[in-house]
């Protein structure tokens, strides 16, 4: 028994001791950088039995550790829904459907202290939900999506760049339809999975923000990850879809990160769903994904 809450073997995927146990939903997990603390973010209003009001952090424990979990007294308190978190440079940054965070005002956005959970000032506004944030590489830049229209009063369709010191945006020049739910970049490149009309992934220059490719699927694409280095380097696409391009593709899609093209030799299949994927992550050699979904045999 586990109530929204989970730890399991990388390596055969037995059920681990960890079990803080949510009393709600939980959309999304983030370490901290110092690979100590599991920060949790969602729709609960206890862990453990204690009140954490869509915000709580756990001490991190190690696949050999027969510890069930170690709640912390970090406890920011949000009024709505978190859904991402980005721990970066001693602040842990917070998007959502939110409005609040410890009673004062921060239309879902926000930033908390790391270590105290402290409210900062970094309050920038966004008329929507958020869905994702990622941090650019040197971490000069926050990237933002979701279904919002307009940041700090300005157009910027649910897809924005802003400074992750002043809140003030940085500059963005393309901006899709549809809701962008998940976001994932290399080096130069911010990729981009999002719904409406189907659904896409879309490939921007991270510097400008200018679209360099689009491939489109029959479904929201929900969840966006790179697989593997160099000319070997695969993006991992999931979601609702059932075609990806051209191609039969069931929940899950790989494409070349540079040209946009599928790859037709790699289609896990995934059946017995109306869902499909809701989450993936791409780590070493391996990609995991969670949703709706059964996999099965292979089908190009």
């Amino acid at each position: 028994a586990r109530d929204h809450l989970a730890a399991i073997s990388a390596a055969d995927g037995h059920v681990l001791p960890w079990n803080p146990g949510a009393n709600g939903t939980v959309r999304t997990l983030s370490v901290s950088t110092d690979g100590r603390t599991i920060y949790i973010g969602g729709q609960f209003t206890s862990l453990g039995g204690a009140p954490r009001q869509r915000l709580a952090a756990e001490a991190a424990v190690s696949p050999s550790s027969a510890s069930t979990g170690t709640l912390l007294g970090w406890a920011p308190r949000a009024d709505g829904g978190v859904f991402t978190m980005v721990p970066l440079d001693g602040r842990v940054y917070l998007g959502g459907a939110f409005l609040h965070v410890d009673g004062a005002g921060r239309p879902r956005l926000a930033a908390v202290g790391a270590a105290t959970g402290q409210l900062g000032a970094w309050k920038p506004r966004a008329d929507g939900v958020v869905h994702t944030l990622i941090a650019s590489p040197n971490g000069a830049r926050l990237f933002v999506g979701g279904d919002f229209k307009h940041l700090n009063g300005a157009a910027q369709a649910r897809i924005a760049a802003l400074s992750p010191t002043t809140g003030r945006l940085t500059g963005w020049l393309s901006h899709p339809t549809g809701n962008v739910w998940s976001l994932t970049e290399n080096a130069t490149t911010l990729f981009a999975g999002d719904g409406g009309g189907g659904g896409h992934v879309r490939a921007y220059t991270m510097a400008t923000g200018k679209l360099r490719w689009t491939t489109s699927s029959n479904g929201d694409v929900v969840a966006v990850g790179l697989l593997g280095r160099g000319s070997a380097q695969r993006l991992i696409a999931g979601g609702h879809f059932n075609t990806f391009g051209r191609y039969v593709r069931r929940k899950v899609a790989a494409l070349n990160p540079t040209t946009g093209l599928v790859d037709p030799t790699w289609s896990p299949y995934a059946s017995g769903s109306v869902l499909g994927v809701h989450s993936l992550l791409t780590y070493g050699q391996h990609v995991y994904f969670g949703g709706d979904f059964k996999i099965g045999r292979a089908h190009v």
